[in-house]
């Protein structure tokens, strides 16, 4: 069986995703507070993370998931000003 992974918004929340018909309850998973290494390798970009996390992505997927990343980057600074630290809905 396959398990799909919840969308970036939801780790680390209880939020339950769908699979197969089914609910799925997301694991918490730990909060890490240091970036992870990136590096432009042979036309791809390689992503280096925490907890053994390795990545490669195309120059475009990498472009997109940045754009993603700032823009949830943000929002997550604000809610953090607000106290308001609840999953976001998607």
């Amino acid at each position: 069986m396959r398990i799909r992974r919840a969308p970036a918004a939801f780790l680390g929340g209880s939020v339950p995703i769908a699979e197969r018909g089914r609910e799925i309850p997301v694991k918490k998973h730990p909060l890490f507070d240091e970036a992870s290494k990136v590096a432009a390798e042979k036309g791809e970009v390689v992503i280096d993370g925490p907890d053994g996390v390795a990545v490669s992505l195309t120059p475009e997927a990498a472009i997109e998931t940045g754009e993603r990343l700032q823009d949830s980057g943000v929002e997550a600074a604000g809610q953090r000003r607000l106290g308001d630290t609840r999953p976001a809905a998607e």
